[in-house]
């Protein structure tokens, strides 16, 4: 059989924040390059070129399928080698595919990204994720949608790593003392420890060749289990291999906020290299 080699970056996206800020330097979009934060500044003008992306029906549709009154669209982005969008390995969610696809349409308008490049000088593709808030609201009878902020609250139940107060406890970590960073670098550990156990290289992908970087999305619920997984990648295969990783991660103690459980949401790449 083909030798292989895995590689696994694992980066904890936070969902509002996405914790880029303490990780290694990231592609930068080009209209950003003077702004004090990259990455509020791409959130904001995504966040501006997905609503306006919309008609009156795709905004109606997103109102009336969430009950909440923060709508979250999440976004995937992939950037190629050379700053350029990756429309088809990218992903926005929605509540509808009619809707989506309008939302994706959007992301064909960005420009270009200054790349990060490898000690070499070759440029890396990237992918960011985010999820973009809104408040929905009825104004003479018509449903509108407005931008929130990056930093916005998701909700009594629902909070980012960066903000909850006691992060989940994934097994193994019990002992550690409930500080936010050893928290944080022991779930991290035990995530590395968990995908080096678990991981299987697809034969059928080997014999073809495939490679490439699959970006998976979890939440930790309030029981403390991996929940609603999804994943994107170049290849069916990859992103099988890369959910079935996810569902055996172990139940886990669940995030707490004000001493009540909470919902957690994370995102992991996971790279595939023959």
């Amino acid at each position: 059989m083909k030798n292989f080699l895995f590689i696994f970056f694992f980066t904890f996206f936070i969902f509002n924040s996405y914790s880029q800020k303490v990780g290694d330097p990231r592609a930068i979009y080009s209209k950003c390059r003077k702004a004090d934060d990259h990455q509020t500044c791409l959130y904001n003008i995504l966040q501006e070129k997905i609503v306006g992306s919309f008609n009156q029906t795709a905004i109606d549709s997103i109102v009336n399928q969430n009950k909440r009154d923060t709508i979250i669209i999440s976004a995937s982005i992939l950037i190629n080698e050379n700053g350029k969008i990756d429309i088809n390995n990218s992903l926005i969610s929605t509540v509808s595919e009619f809707v989506q696809k309008m939302a994706k349409s959007a992301l064909g308008s960005l420009e270009s990204f200054d790349m990060v490049v490898d000690n070499i000088g070759n440029p890396l593709s990237e992918m960011f994720a985010f999820n973009i808030y809104y408040a929905h609201q009825k104004n003479q009878k018509k449903s509108i949608l407005t931008p929130l902020p990056i930093d916005t609250e998701l909700g009594e139940d629902f909070f980012s790593f960066a903000v909850i107060e006691e992060v989940p406890v994934f097994k193994g970590c019990e002992d550690v003392k409930l500080v936010k960073g050893d928290m944080r670098k022991c779930f991290q550990q035990k995530m590395v420890d968990h995908i080096k156990v678990n991981f299987r290289y697809p034969k059928k992908a080997i014999k073809q060749n495939i490679t490439g970087r699959v970006h998976a999305r979890f939440i930790i619920d309030k029981n403390g289990e991996v929940t609603n997984i999804s994943t994107i990648g170049p290849h069916p295969l990859l992103e099988k291999e890369t959910k079935r990783i996810m569902e055996k991660i172990p139940q886990m103690r669940p995030g707490l906020q004000k001493g009540k459980p909470v919902r957690v949401p994370f995102s992991i790449p996971l790279t595939f290299k023959l």
